[in-house]
């Protein structure tokens, strides 16, 4: 019997902007605009999100940011951002970036193998969504000598076989001479019986970081 084999690979390329202030406010979910904080935006697999769209709705927040909060002397952690690498033949069905009132990034970027692994994948953004507005992780990082830079998730679906979700959140810690940088990564296999209730199974999985690799963005 064949077995069919998946992978995902991330490339996490971190980078630091200038030092900006938190936005005063927050502002809620929605999926018809493009908000000065947030965009979250679903599509279906016939008209999937481009990569110039991401980084063009990613570059736009941040500006927007930058713009609101210039004259604020409020502190910051930064921000940080990274660069993906996915299969080929996937698309991109979901994507969600905020700035949330202590200047941190949140991403997340859902991709799916065909159309019957969209759904899934956008179920996986809204639940990744919940998790990060609710957990209040932000407050408790930012306390300690540890500055919370930036967290992002991915999550790949490949229908009838299974998911593979990756999740990392970078640290920052500064000291006259050098900073130091904390990564605390989950990955996530997810294999068809747990997914769909099928009899896909899952033998092996991996992930890896090639830290040398950078888009060259000024935004990183």
């Amino acid at each position: 019997m064949k077995r069919k084999t998946i992978g995902i690979a991330m490339v996490i390329a971190i980078g630091l902007a200038i030092a900006i202030a938190p936005s005063a406010t927050g502002q809620t979910i929605d999926t018809t605009d493009v908000k000065t904080n947030e965009i979250f935006e679903l599509r279906d697999f016939s008209n999937p999100i481009s990569v110039t769209e991401l980084n063009g709705w990613r570059e736009q927040v941040i500006a927007d940011f930058k713009k609101s909060n210039a004259t604020s002397d409020k502190p910051t952690a930064g921000i940080g951002g990274g660069d993906l690498k996915f299969p080929k033949t996937a698309k991109i069905v979901a994507y969600y970036y905020k700035i949330d009132e202590n200047g941190i990034p949140h991403e997340f970027i859902g991709l799916a193998e065909n159309p019957e692994s969209v759904t899934t994948t956008q179920l996986k953004a809204k639940e990744w969504i919940a998790n990060e507005t609710s957990s209040g992780r932000d407050s408790a990082l930012l306390s300690t000598d540890w500055d919370y830079v930036w967290s992002a998730g991915t999550f790949y679906t490949f229908y009838p076989y299974g998911g593979i979700g990756n999740n990392v959140e970078i640290d920052r810690k500064s000291q006259a001479t050098k900073d130091y940088f904390g990564v605390h990564q989950v990955f996530q296999q997810l294999p068809g019986w747990v997914l769909w209730g099928n009899l896909k199974k899952s033998t092996t999985g991996w992930a890896w970081h090639d830290w040398s690799v950078c888009s060259g963005s000024p935004l990183l």
